[in-house]
This record gives structure tokens, sequence and C-alpha cells, in this order.
């Protein structure tokens, strides 16, 4: 018996890493996905590599008004071998290459582009028994990080707030990630050609009455989470700030519209703890 479960699973080995029956797998996956988001999703090819990598090209996934939600030129993942047996599954490395992710909302809805995703995989809760405990939450760690040209721009005319963030270059490179007791260790982040825009203006959303407005005291880490990192570099990056639509006066400063260019940093040993941010900056250029 054994004997025979080996060679199938050899057999589905040799099946799944030839051409034909990974694009069957592209197909097959592509018409799941658009029968359970009722829209367009295409997928160019599929690579799988049994049960710890898969490469994946020219994923594209529609919104429901047929405007690009997301287009993924390759992705590739590489997970812990055999992790179906271990308690924490390490993803050894994910990379995103030319990928473009569009989320928006319009000055007459408060809905996301892409809330349908999360309601298709949506269920019901079911109440749970009475002598349920709960088990422990999912655990998975986190070695490397590959980014090459990654847009995502969030524009809400909703709200009156658009931020694009187009990455030329990530590389992340994890010491410890820890889920289940909320501490991420990453041992250096660096960062090229990156350009953050961000836009202000007066958006569809009604305003609201401040005269019964307090000050929020809700700390920004309630969960208390801890981040360590020991090196975190930028170079070539780019900052753009536009808070209102008047013509900003030339030569003067205008801190309604910024833009900060060559910004090259080198910051050691950051920590989050609590509410508490701490690190050394060792170099700091822009212009």
């Amino acid at each position: 018996m054994a004997l025979i479960l080996l060679l199938l699973i050899g057999l589905t080995v040799a099946l799944v890493n030839t051409t034909p029956v990974q694009n069957f797998i592209a197909q097959k996956s592509a018409a799941w996905l658009s029968k359970k988001l009722k829209t367009k999703v295409t997928i160019q090819h599929i690579r799988v590599d049994f049960l710890n990598h898969l490469a994946l090209q020219g994923l594209y996934i529609e919104d429901k008004a047929h405007d690009t939600l997301l287009y993924a030129g390759e992705a590739k993942v590489r997970i812990t071998d055999w992790f179906i047996f271990k308690d924490k599954p390490v993803l050894s490395y994910l990379s995103l290459r030319n990928t473009y992710i569009h989320q928006y909302r319009t000055r007459l809805s408060d809905e996301w582009n892409s809330d349908f995703i999360a309601n298709a995989f949506s269920s019901p809760d079911k109440a749970a028994p009475k002598n349920d405990t709960g088990g422990k939450p999912f655990n998975l760690g986190l070695d490397r990080v590959e980014l090459e040209n990654v847009r995502v721009h969030l524009d809400d005319s909703w709200g009156g707030e658009d931020l694009n963030l187009d990455i030329g270059q990530l590389s992340l490179k994890a010491k410890n990630i820890d889920i289940r007791n909320k501490l991420i260790e990453i041992g250096e982040i660096s960062i090229k050609n990156l350009l953050v825009d961000e836009k202000e203006y007066k958006g569809g959303k009604p305003p609201r009455d401040h005269s019964k407005d307090t000050i929020d005291t809700t700390p920004f880490n309630p969960d208390k989470w801890v981040v360590r990192i020991s090196k975190l570099g930028l170079d070539a990056c780019q900052y753009n700030l536009t808070m209102d639509d008047k013509v900003p006066v030339a030569n003067l400063f205008d801190e309604n519209h910024l833009v900060i260019t060559q910004i090259k940093t080198s910051i050691k040993d950051i920590s989050i703890i609590g509410d508490n941010i701490r690190g050394e900056t060792q170099s700091l250029y822009a212009h």
C-alpha cells in the first residue's frame, strides 16, 4: 500500500510539472474565480512545484465597472516543504513584479470597487458549540519579500483623499514573523525609486457635525504589536503632497503643496513597542 501511495504521489508531481497540466490548472482557476466573483478573471500561466512553490503570470481581475482592479504580471511564492505537517508554515519567498492595484470610491458611494471580493468569500457566522474553547489563531512566518514595479493606487472621491504608491524596487529580509504572538522582526528593508503621491480635496461624503467631536485618545497600537527593524534604507524616492486646489506661489514655501525629491536615508534599530517609536537616523538627504 505504501508503495502504491508513493507511486501515485510521484505521478501527480510529474503531471503537475508539465505545461499542459499547468495551463489546464490556470484556466480552471480563472474560471472558478470568475464564477465566484461574477466578474472577468484571466490567468496566463501557472507553474506549480508540488506543495511548496507557486509561480503565477498574468493574473487580471476586473471590478464591477469593468475597470482594472488587479493585474499581476508575475507572482511567486515558496513555502516551507510539507508545511501541512508544521505548526507554523513559513513563506520563504514572496515576490511581485509588474503589478497594478487600483481601488477607488466614487463621489456618490461609500463602497470601494473591491468590496465585492470580500462579500463573495464571506459566509454567515455560525454559533460555536457551547464546549468550544477556541483554537489557536493561525500563524504564518515570512523570510523574504521582493517587489519590482508595483503600483498601488487608492482613489477615494467619497472621502476626498487619494494615495498613490509606485514602488520601483523593495527588498525585505525578515528575522521572525509571529502573528500569534504579535511580533514582527525585520532584518533589513531596502526601497528604491518609491513615489508617494498624496492628495486631499472636497469629497462627496456629506459633512458631519464637528460640534460634538472629542479628542481621540485611542492608542495607534491598541493590540500591542511589537515591531523591530534592524535597518531601513531609502534611495531615489519622492513624496508629493497636495492639500488644496490653489496654485502655489513660486519661490515660497507652501506646506499645502510639497514636492520632495531624491530622498535618501538610512535608519537603524527601529522599534515600535506600544505607542513608542524609536530609531537612529544615520543619514538623510532630500531635495
